[in-house]
């Protein structure tokens, strides 16, 4: 089992496994937020998605005439990451290119993961580095999935300020 990051504070705790750098519970005020993972209905918490979010055609592209092979949301969800930090109410994870990577990702890289507790928030913040000496191509993203118990038709999405798809 891989090892596990938890952070909390007076109202919250999170737990983040370091394969995938996946939160797989954040409770806060005594209730789980995450969805429990079942593995009859979708065995994931909040996968990380990178160095593609979805799918490929074929699960192939082609990078300077050859080509690779990419599974759907990459490769991030099922590689173990190195706690790069752990405190109390922050983590920082660490994916860097290696010889596994390469073999279908022929960039040099470093994905690093944040996450920081503050109040009754959870921040989570992406950064990747080019480590190569060529342009790398890629998208990240987060595939949450939260608890609902009442049901999704009693939960909003808020932002904070209007957004605009422009």
């Amino acid at each position: 089992m891989a090892e596990q990051i938890i952070l909390s504070n007076k109202n919250m705790s999170v737990t983040i496994s370091a394969m995938g750098a996946e939160i797989i519970s954040a409770v806060k005020n005594g209730k789980e937020k995450m969805w429990c993972g079942d593995p009859d209905v979708w065995g994931k918490h909040a996968p990380v998605l990178f160095p593609v979010c979805g799918g490929l055609n074929n699960d192939t592209y082609s990078y300077n005439g050859i080509e690779y092979t990419l599974p759907r949301h990459g490769f991030a969800r099922t590689s173990l990451f190195e706690v790069e930090e752990a405190k109390a109410d922050r983590a920082t994870f660490l994916l860097t290119s290696n010889d596994d990577t390469r073999k279908n990702y022929p960039f040099e890289f470093e994905f690093r993961l944040n996450y920081t507790l503050k109040d009754t928030c959870l921040e989570v913040e992406y950064s990747v580095k080019n480590t190569d000496s060529k342009d790398i191509y890629f998208s990240l993203g987060g595939h949450d999935a939260y608890a609902c118990p009442e049901g999704v038709e009693a939960y909003s999405v808020i932002f904070e300020k209007p957004e605009s798809l422009d």
